[in-house]
Formats: C-alpha cells, structure tokens, sequence
C-alpha cells in the first residue's frame, strides 16, 4: 500500500472512531468547546458576551457545501443566506461536523464565529480559506481560535475534502502550529503525506 492510501486509511479511521490526538500543544478537536467568554485568549470584544449567533440545524442548512476540483460548490440560493457571492475573495471560515458536513461562512467578530455553526458543539474540522473570485480555493488552513485544530484534524480536512469532490492536487494548504512559522504545502497529498 503506498505512503499516501495509508495515510488516507488510517485518517478515515481515525475519523469513525473520532480518535483525534493533540500534538504539539493543540487543543483535541474531539472535546468540548470552551466557552468564549472565559477563553484568557481571546481579545476583549472578541468573546460571545451574548452576540455571537449560535446556529439551529435549520440556520445551518445554508452554509453546507460541497466541492468541484479547486472551487467550493454554494448552492445559488443559500449564496445571499450566508453572505457571500460568486465576487466573494479572501478569507471564509469553515467547521465540519461529527456527520462529515462542511458549513462555510464570513467571519463577523463578536457576531459570527467557528463556534457560530454547530452552536459550541464538538466538530472534526475548523479553520479558514482564502478564495479568488468565482470561489476557487487558493489555500485551506487550520486557523481557528475556538476549536484550535492541529495538522491530523488539516488531514482529516482535506479526506473530507475529496470525499466531497475537491482535487486535492489542486488545492494549497498551510499548517500553523501553536507556536512557530508555519508549513504550506502547494497541494493537499503533499499535506497529507508530510509529517511534521
């Protein structure tokens, strides 16, 4: 079995079982969310402080998405429910949910955050895109200050990625550790086949 089939193998079965370890200094994904109130790292006016909406099944329908090669796939008439359009560039976060569904949306701070999708509830996967217009993805990244996820839950990411039809040949991905520069890789196998 090649490097990258087991790899991908032992990812998916880390993901059934939700067997997902930290290492260096990340938070488990697979515990629970922290509030964002008490959270000492977050800034003063970034908390929930009772603004931040915390989505029902039925707020969150909208945000689900799938892939197609390089571009995130919006369905037309959820594109004016969550806020961003085929003209939409840089920067959009994302969560995963225990159910493999990938929500995206606009980052609003003190308003709309990671913990905004599955309501503060546990997830397998967090971070943010950057997009070129027309929703081409130019890099996924695990930047998220609420679930803190590390490179096992970037490669979890990007199976659930293909799962959903994006070509990970075609996607740029970066690794950012709690502490120290970052990784990038210019495709998902690359990401997927590092270990750092």
């Amino acid at each position: 079995m090649s490097n990258l089939a087991d790899t991908i193998k032992r990812a998916t079965a880390a993901l059934n079982k939700h067997n997902l370890i930290p290492r260096h200094g990340e938070k488990a994904i697979d515990s629970a969310y922290w509030s964002e109130v008490i959270d000492p790292d977050h800034k003063p006016g970034h908390g929930r402080r009772g603004r931040v909406a915390y989505l029902n099944s039925a707020g969150r329908a909208p945000h689900i998405v799938t892939f197609a090669a390089d571009t995130l796939k919006v369905k037309p008439m959820a594109m004016f429910k969550i806020g961003i359009n085929n003209s939409t560039q840089g920067e959009v976060i994302y969560v995963i949910d225990r159910d493999r569904n990938f929500y995206v949306g606009k980052k609003n701070i003190g308003n709309f955050h990671h913990s905004s999708f599955l309501a503060g509830a546990q997830a397998l996967g967090a971070g943010s895109m950057m997009l070129a217009e027309g929703f081409k993805i130019i890099e996924v990244n695990n930047h998220s200050g609420h679930y803190k996820p590390g490179l096992e839950q970037l490669k979890l990411t990007a199976v659930i990625m293909k799962l959903k039809g994006a070509d990970l040949n075609k996607i740029p991905f970066k690794y950012s550790p709690p502490n120290g520069a970052p990784t990038k890789w210019g495709t998902g196998i690359a990401m997927i086949r590092h270990d750092l």
